[in-house]
């Protein structure tokens, strides 16, 4: 992927993770943007992923698959398959299309990436699915249960890379009372999970 320049600066604050549109409704953007204002990245910055958001729900809606025509990574920006990069050029205007190719905002490619490139992407935002499922547990506005589910994986995540049941209840219990200095160790924990999950899901993709 093309290095991500920020539309002429270095982003600013967390990489954030990707927000999935049900559809391009108002109140469906209006989620979006709470939820990437919530990982803490700026509100210009916010703007720009909603908008990148709703590009995705519109491929979509035009057959493009997700992680076979497009896929996202939170510091390198956008990879398009060539399909997704023809439907593209057709519905942008050619000075924002040829504005995203020079800013390095997009990578495009002819080919899809080998097993081995897509494993290494895919381990590469583990720590950002992490921190989001975290966030969520400690900011459930947007969420339907309250958080419960968001709490529930976080603990199950942390078991799974390696921390006692106890430990894994008591650090999260401790984190949402306030202590943000649980944080790291508890994304340690969670990315090891993670990034086994996506490791496991590629060999059987292999495998089959």
């Amino acid at each position: 992927m093309a290095e991500f320049k920020g539309f002429g600066e270095e982003p600013k604050g967390p990489s954030p993770m990707l927000v999935t549109l049900h559809n391009t409704s108002e109140a469906e953007m209006d989620r979006a943007l709470r939820g990437y204002l919530r990982q803490g990245v700026s509100k210009s910055r916010a703007m720009n992923l909603v908008a990148t958001s709703v590009m995705f729900c519109m491929a979509q809606e035009e057959g493009m698959e997700a992680g076979v025509d497009y896929r996202w990574h939170p510091d390198n920006g956008i990879f398009f398959s060539a399909r997704m990069t023809q439907w593209v050029k057709s519905t942008l205007p050619e000075q924002a299309w040829n504005h995203m190719k020079m800013e390095g905002f997009i990578t495009t490619a002819n080919a899809p990436e080998t097993e081995e490139e897509e494993l290494e992407r895919t381990m590469l935002t583990a720590r950002g699915a992490a921190k989001f499922l975290l966030l969520t547990a400690q900011d459930p506005a947007d969420t339907n249960d309250g958080g419960e589910a968001a709490r529930r994986h976080s603990i199950e995540m942390m078991v799974a890379g390696g921390l006692p049941q106890s430990d894994a209840e008591g650090k999260l219990r401790r984190f949402l009372a306030g202590d943000e200095s649980l944080m790291e160790g508890m994304l340690d924990h969670i990315e090891v999970a993670f990034t086994a999950m996506a490791r496991q899901q590629q060999e059987g993709s292999a495998d089959g």
